[in-house]
């Protein structure tokens, strides 16, 4: 083999290796950004329990339609995302990433029954049964006081 082929063939490779690296790292950041994108691109929309868009959503339509423009499938069911093991839990809200989906029992029995996106800024998108439309809320202390669990799911 000439020396030319062989600097060639490590070059190929090198350059491959730079992109698996670049792909490891900025893949998640870009699928982050779609999600965002898409969930801040329905603010308005009316909240329907059971719709997964794009007219209407309920919480986790809204969560699955958003991560479903990024690349990632989830369930349509709190509960389930909340309870897969594929992702990692986040207990702590000062643990939270960009991305991550927030669980919350809004009603008080102990179950879970709500998610958003978190945005950063303790800012999170949901689709809102009570404002009836996806919106944006603080991370405020009644949300704080409901908040169960996290998931990083990219």
């Amino acid at each position: 083999m000439s020396k030319g082929r062989m600097r060639r063939g490590a070059l190929a490779a090198l350059i491959i290796a730079a992109l698996a690296a670049a792909t490891w790292f900025v893949l998640p950041a870009v699928r982050i950004s779609v999600a965002e994108r898409t969930a801040l691109a329905q603010l308005g929309r009316p909240y329907i329990f059971g719709a997964a868009g794009p007219e209407s959503f309920d919480c986790s339509g809204l969560t699955k339609y958003a991560y479903a423009r990024a690349g990632v499938e989830l369930a349509h069911n709190t509960r389930a995302v909340a309870g897969d093991v594929r992702y990692r839990t986040v207990s702590e809200p000062s643990d939270f990433h960009r991305g991550d989906l927030i669980y919350f029992d809004t009603v008080g029995n102990s179950d879970i029954d709500h998610v958003g996106l978190w945005l950063g800024g303790n800012r999170f998108v949901h689709a809102s049964s009570a404002q009836g439309a996806v919106v944006v809320s603080d991370f405020d202390e009644k949300w704080k006081a409901r908040f169960v669990l996290a998931k990083r799911v990219v």
